[in-house]
């Protein structure tokens, strides 16, 4: 009872690491998924992508790529947020995703100015002080600090270079154009409060093209300093004769400076609130067209097609395990001129399928590969592979949680048409059971009554045999080849229907004559037309039909057969044939009782009988019909049943008319 307790306990567990681009990083993640694999939890890596992350140097993108490459071989589940505050990023998550228990490295406190600045884990605990957090200490620490502190200064400070040039510049000709202007106002007698704002506008209008935070502090300064250099007493110096300019020129630069802050913090939020709408659009409409979906193959092109929206690569897709012997037409390309997968391609994505793994291009395993192949699984179950042909290109942080997503969506499609394949499999040997059922049944039923009169007459002839008339033995022999004959034609159907439907029946489709069909199905039909009155006629005696002859005659001689049954002694049965719209069409027409209108589609289904029995009494087992449905369908035609005026029935079945040459 305990152990179960605890096992429960386990899996409510939620192990969280945080992801980062720091070399100690690695040491972090492993000693996470060990936690969470000894507590049997679920395990999540977060990172928090910041506003800038495009300008992150190569190696610390490098870094990144491993780190999250690493979480998910441990078996994280990789999820990216977005935003400027990393620790309230992971607060709102913890709250969402009930973690139990959060792993990071050491993080270092830095300095902004004269303050000391709060590292990220003394942030966290001050937003959610009841977090359980656990730090991970580096070995190297104060080491990998100093060479940490130095290489960033240093990767700033050239990565920062270019980038001021171009904002000074831009202040520069924001200045002039201000200063412009504002020379046009004072000549036309504008007041100064005027001109003041002509600068403001001009830093509002910059901070949208700067690129790094000191531009402002920039542009505002040399605001105050030329509106002061040229339009205070006295003027082209930067003396101030008034004093109240002074607090004019506090307030101008505290009002450039908040506003242009206000601008980039907007241009931050508008960048991540497009990447969220992207993301989310997409999604949506992967899952849409998912959704819409029939089969495996469809899947695949949708997932590979929005793929390739979204990376601009060529993307393959491999339904279930790759093999060594694939050829193009066994997997799926986004782009029709791709060059395909080689034999070393598919090896490495029979890697990944067998060990559950990313692999190839731009990960630890097999990087020499041309594509990235990753899995599309859900937990252990894996239903397919999928190649990025990414030609040298790292997907950003981004990129790549927006394929996760994207795959996820796939594994749950590829998972749904698995199910509903199984119900169709269910489906499918239910009504075969249920078939094999109702054909135990109706053998058990309607074989009763002539094996019955055979074995009845049989043990009245063995007793009674020298006591009987020539006349009284020849009508129960005669009773006797009846039953075995209508037994014989029941078993025939029944294997027909059953090669038929299992695919084992060959049929040779040829030219034949359509008077030769019709005269071989007379001579099956000649012996039972005692009691009716059997008329042929054919319009054409030249017309010839593409048909398999030996299952035309069976069906002609079951659709008479049919009508023998279930009209009267002395019904008159019409033959009729002749050619329509390059179809040769076969009527069987009968004067009897006719079929309802509400059995017409349901006595072609094997078993149906409706409310009818045989003139002689018998029940049918409604397979005649059936076969006679299966063969014309095989020959491509189509078979039906319509009223025969005035009173009776008349079926009809056409087949695909052949030219007669001479």
């Amino acid at each position: 009872m305990s152990a179960h307790i605890q096992s429960a306990a386990d899996e409510n567990e939620h192990i969280m690491v945080c992801l980062s681009a720091s070399a100690s990083n690695p040491e972090v993640i492993r000693q996470a998924a060990r936690i969470s694999s000894s507590f049997h939890g679920k395990f999540t890596a977060f990172y928090v992508e910041m506003s800038g992350m495009d300008d992150m140097p190569v190696q610390e993108r490098n870094n990144l790529q491993a780190n999250i490459r690493m979480a998910e071989q441990c078996g994280a589940n990789i999820i990216v947020s977005y935003g400027n505050d990393v620790a309230e990023q992971i607060a709102e998550y913890v709250k969402v995703a009930k973690v139990t228990q959060i792993i990071m490295g050491k993080t270092y406190k830095g300095r902004r100015w004269l303050f000391k600045r709060d590292s990220i884990s003394d942030k966290l605990l001050k937003i959610a002080p009841n977090l359980k957090v656990m730090l991970i200490p580096d070995p190297l620490e104060e080491e990998h600090k100093v060479h940490w502190v130095r290489r960033r200064r240093n990767q700033d400070f050239y990565r920062n270079s270019l980038r001021l040039s171009i904002d000074i510049l831009t202040i520069f000709l924001f200045l002039l154009l201000s200063t412009g202007i504002c020379v046009l106002f004072e000549e036309n007698e504008f007041q100064t409060d005027n001109l003041l704002m002509i600068y403001m506008m001009g830093g509002l209008l910059q901070a949208l093209f700067a690129r790094c935070r000191i531009s402002s502090i920039l542009y505002a300064l040399g605001s105050v300093i030329v509106f002061n250099y040229f339009f205070t007493e006295p003027r082209l110096t930067l003396h101030v004769n008034d004093t109240s300019y002074i607090t004019t020129f506090f307030e101008m630069f505290a009002t450039s400076m908040t506003v242009s802050t206000l601008v980039q913090q907007m241009k931050r939020v508008a960048k991540q609130a497009a990447e969220k709408a992207y993301r989310t659009e997409i999604l949506l409409e992967t899952s849409q067209k998912l959704q819409q979906a029939e089969d495996v193959s469809q899947i695949a092109l949708q997932s590979i097609q929005q793929l390739e929206k979204l990376l601009n690569c060529t993307v393959y897709c491999i339904p279930g395990k790759p093999s060594s012997d694939m050829k193009l037409q066994d997997y799926f390309a986004s782009n029709k001129e791709a060059n395909g997968l080689s034999r070393d391609e598919i090896a490495v994505a029979s890697w990944a399928y067998k060990n559950n793994k990313h692999a190839g291009a731009t990960t630890g395993t097999l990087p020499g590969a041309r594509c990235l192949y990753l899995t599309v699984r859900n937990g252990d179950k894996i239903f397919a592979i999928i190649g990025i042909e990414l030609n040298g290109k790292v997907p950003t942080a981004f990129e790549k949680s927006v394929m996760l997503a994207l795959l996820n969506e796939s594994a749950l499609a590829f998972e749904k048409e698995e199910l509903r394949r199984r119900e169709r499999e269910t489906a499918l040997r239910l009504q075969q059971e249920q078939l094999r059922g109702n054909l135990l049944r109706a053998i058990s039923h309607d074989l009763r009554t002539p094996l019955t009169s055979i074995s009845g007459n049989a043990d009245m002839l063995m007793k009674s045999y020298q006591m009987m008339a020539d006349a009284e033995r020849t009508r129960i022999f005669h009773d006797i080849y009846e039953d075995a004959v209508w037994l014989i034609n029941l078993v025939e159907n029944l294997l027909s229907v059953t090669r038929i439907e299992n695919g084992t029946m060959d049929i040779v489709l040829q030219p034949e004559m359509v008077e030769d069909v019709l005269d071989a199905s007379m001579k099956h039909l000649n012996r039972h037309v005692k009691n009716h009155k059997l008329k042929v006629s054919q319009a054409d005696d030249m017309l010839m039909a593409k048909m398999d002859a030996k299952l035309i005659i069976q069906v002609l001689t079951n659709l008479v057969d049919n009508a023998f049954k279930h009209t009267p002694e002395g019904s008159e049965i019409e033959i009729n044939v002749y050619e329509k719209r390059h179809k040769v069409v076969f009527e069987v027409a009968d004067n009897g009782d006719g079929v309802p209108d509400d059995q017409k589609e349901k006595i072609f289904t094997m078993f149906y009988s409706g409310d009818h029995t045989t003139s002689d009494g018998r029940r049918c087992m409604g397979m005649g019909l059936t076969l006679c449905k299966s063969i014309i369908e095989a020959h491509g035609g189509r078979i039906w049943v319509e009223d025969n005026h005035p009173h009776g029935a008349v079926f009809r079945f056409e087949i695909e008319a052949e030219e007669v040459n001479f």
